[in-house]
């Protein structure tokens, strides 16, 4: 076949098996199943194109092509139909095509980024995009020679004429202009061009940290003593067979300090000890760019305190901090803790009156409202618990009542187990004697349906 070479490029459709030789003949066999073609002609490898390179036609009118894969891993002939075109089997395939969603300028300069730089290869400069025209590879420089290696460009600078796309991969590549006649004229990949302003000092990596989204979230430049543009940042290093880039303790320190610093307030983290291997092995002089996802929330425990506010002043209320139920309980979420009231003339106590709000809490996170029942009455009749009675739902409390100013309850819930701890401060607005029969006792009958209804409430 004669034709441009550009224009034989196929894929196969899977409607068509793939022989070692034309099937009328004896001892062809297939080398490429229905099956496997369909496959290769959704594959995302720019290596799994393929060229028409012979045309045959048998008695009978049949035309088959003969075609081999860019890889050159599957070759052989496929059935085209009755005419000499590309059908049935096979249909042309574009490789790539202009990208015009990139917009250049045509001016701005640019260079090689540290990861393109190498002494021993060449992976940056192309004839055209790599694996878009068959056996078209690295670029050839001005004596005619095959590129092979990339540092002696390291520092040429180029401006950019023209954005293409490969059509299986997606990759995007850029066409240079540059005054160095070796590399004009060629295709780049657009992951190994950075800005002549951008560019990282020969022993420094860059390193972008983005979202999920490819938002950027801060960028640090970590530098290594010592290094030479396309160096390491890291070490190679032996465990046990196992051959690693990894980091010295110093560079971990001093890096991790950077990190810290670039993402503060970012709500992310980049732990650069249990991420060694991001980092170690890019060489000095290139950007990278890191993305990062959140993982499990972090709760922060907040230390939660009891406050009476009604109260005029804070003499008469010991407040004290909630201290957690220990972590083999049930509910570990559930606070407790004590709080004490004073004993003073305008209460009518005759001791500091202490609630202990662990008490009431079981372990399974249940809150004993009997128990803290009876212990409030207590308190209402003065300090002394009551001989016989308690005050309940439709009950009648005997001896004085105190007029409750404020009250505090902290609960907190974890799956469907619910913890409650509950305080009360209470202040005495009247004083009245214990003794239900005395004809001196003067009732406060106010404050003693205030407490019973508290009481009430909490059956």
């Amino acid at each position: 076949m004669t034709t441009d070479p550009a224009s034989r490029n196929v894929e196969l459709t899977g409607t068509q098996a793939v022989y070692s030789k034309v099937p009328t003949l004896k001892g062809a066999d297939q080398v490429v199943t229905k099956t496997t073609a369909k496959l290769l002609s959704q594959s995302k490898n720019d290596n799994d194109n393929f060229r028409a390179y012979r045309v045959a036609k048998t008695k009978s009118g049949k035309v088959y092509y003969k075609v081999v894969s860019f890889n050159q891993n599957y070759r052989g002939w496929v059935y085209a139909g009755k005419a000499e075109k590309f059908a049935n089997g096979l249909k042309s395939y574009t490789t790539f095509s202009n990208d015009t969603s990139v917009k250049l300028d045509g001016t701005s300069k640019y260079v090689l980024s540290g990861n393109a730089v190498s002494s021993t290869n060449n992976y940056a400069f192309f004839n055209k995009p790599a694996y878009t025209l068959y056996k078209i590879g690295r670029k050839t420089d001005s004596n005619g020679k095959t590129i092979i290696a990339t540092d002696k460009y390291k520092s040429t600078t180029f401006t950019l004429t023209n954005a293409v796309k490969n059509s299986r991969s997606g990759d995007i590549w850029y066409q240079i202009k540059s005054d160095d006649k070796d590399i004009d004229g060629s295709y780049v990949p657009a992951t190994d061009v950075i800005k002549q302003d951008d560019a990282v000092a020969d022993n420094a990596v860059k390193v972008i940290f983005t979202d999920s989204a490819n938002k950027e979230l801060g960028t640090v430049t970590l530098t290594k003593d010592k290094a030479v543009k396309g160096d390491a940042l890291g070490t190679l290093t032996n465990t046990a067979g196992d051959y690693a880039y990894t980091l010295t303790a110093d560079q971990i320190t001093a890096y991790q300090k950077l990190v810290d610093t670039a993402l503060n307030n970012s709500g992310y983290s980049f732990n650069v000890k249990k991420n060694q291997s991001v980092l170690a092995g890019n060489k000095t002089g290139s950007i990278i760019t890191v993305p990062l996802s959140k993982q499990t929330t972090v709760y922060q425990t907040l230390a939660p305190y009891l406050k009476d506010t009604s109260a005029s002043d804070d003499s008469s209320v010991t407040l004290n901090k909630l201290t957690a139920i220990p972590a083999k309980a049930v509910n570990p979420q559930a606070f407790t803790g004590k709080v004490t009231i004073k004993a003073t003339k305008a209460n009518g106590l005759s001791k500091d009156y202490t609630f202990n709000f662990s008490k009431y809490i079981a372990k399974d996170g249940t809150f004993d409202t009997k128990g803290f029942q009876t212990d409030l009455a207590a308190y209402l009749n003065g300090g002394t618990a009551p001989a016989s009675t308690t005050a309940a739902k439709g009950t009648t409390a005997t001896g004085a009542a105190a007029h409750v100013t404020g009250s505090a309850a902290t609960n907190a819930s974890s799956s469907s187990t619910t913890a409650a701890s509950a305080g009360a401060a209470a202040k005495a607005t009247g004083s009245v004697a214990t003794d239900a029969s005395s004809s001196s006792t003067t009732r406060d009958t106010s404050s003693k349906a205030t407490a019973i209804t508290l009481l009430n409430k909490l059956n």
